[in-house]
């Protein structure tokens, strides 16, 4: 075996080791650390699905407006808070 591949093989072991103890590598680790881009793409899906869940469980009844329906909105406050003001200064 040359000085190289001797190298690879315990580098490669010193990583699994400080990562695992002594362990070898369960099958999780070997599958989340290998860097294959199916692997990779699973994970972001997983995230994708953690941070999904929730967004669809908090969004699901809400009844989205449009820029229209918020502009009226805030035309509505506007004027209600003009009202206030000219109510507070004559008092």
């Amino acid at each position: 075996m040359s000085s190289t591949q001797n190298a690879n093989k315990v580098g490669g072991a010193s990583r699994a080791s400080a990562r695992n103890g002594n362990k070898p590598l369960s099958r999780l680790d070997q599958f989340l650390y290998s860097g294959e881009k199916k692997h990779v793409a699973a994970g972001i899906l997983i995230f994708a699905a953690i941070g999904a869940i929730p967004w669809l469980l908090f969004t699901r009844d809400v009844k989205h407006q449009s820029h229209e329906d918020y502009m009226d909105n805030a035309e509505k406050a506007k004027q209600a808070e003009k009202a206030r003001q000219a109510r507070l200064s004559s008092s």
